[in-house]
């Protein structure tokens, strides 16, 4: 009696893409795997090219969006500086005084005395 899962009964003579069950599974896999999210770096990396593309605005929306990145402070610098390039000298000013905003939020939170102590960091005038 053959068991009927036994390698030797495994027929090879099909090649996958003949295997429908398996070219769907292997497919269904694919995009599940692909359309899972995105990560930062790939986020931010695609926001880069655009904003070496000359696509501002794309660029800025990327360098928006919280999940692009997640410090307020690299946010805004970012946006300001496509801000600034681009020539919107008003939305480049206040982006990137959202940026030293969030520093000095952080300053605060931290205190100046830990802020130099542990960091090396010393506070805005």
């Amino acid at each position: 009696m053959r068991v009927p899962f036994a390698p030797a009964t495994l027929s090879m003579s099909r090649p996958l893409l003949q295997r429908p069950r398996r070219l769907l599974a292997l497919a269904l896999g694919l995009a599940v795997l692909g359309s899972s999210c995105i990560s930062t770096t790939a986020r931010h990396v695609a926001a880069v090219g655009q904003f070496e593309a000359g696509r501002f605005d794309e660029a800025r929306t990327g360098f928006e969006d919280k999940r692009t990145i997640g410090s307020p402070f690299l946010r805004g610098a970012e946006v300001g500086m496509v801000e600034l390039t681009r020539g919107n000298w008003d939305e480049a000013q206040r982006a990137l005084d959202g940026a030293v905003e969030a520093v000095r939020e952080l300053e605060e939170a931290v205190g100046a005395e830990n802020r130099v102590r542990k960091f090396g960091v010393f506070p805005l005038p």
